[in-house]
């Protein structure tokens, strides 16, 4: 008998299974609210998007170097300061992620 060829998407280990608060529209733009250090503020959910960018002086969290050159949908280099990883807080639960 061959092996099982079909594809089987595998849960990430650190993948929210419980449901959020509620996610909003605003003029069709999903989002959600979170708490970044004591601060409500909303993020734009992008699925589609391979970096997570944040306006400067949201979180105190080190900025360092980052190698990155991202590019918006125009083709023009984004002007980003660096990376940080921002902790965050949806629904009593806390993350981490690189900003």
């Amino acid at each position: 008998m061959s092996e099982d060829s079909s594809l089987r998407l595998k849960t990430p280990e650190n993948a929210v299974m419980a449901p959020f608060d509620s996610i909003l529209l605003e003029r069709g733009t999903p989002s959600i609210v979170v708490d970044i250090e004591g601060v409500t503020k909303r993020l734009i959910l992008d699925t589609g998007s391979n970096i997570s960018i944040m306006q400067p002086g949201i979180s105190r969290s080190d900025v360092r170097a980052s190698p990155l050159k991202p590019y918006g949908v125009t083709g023009e280099a984004l002007d980003v300061r660096g990376q940080q990883i921002v902790s965050f807080t949806i629904g009593g639960r806390e993350f981490k992620q690189s900003f």
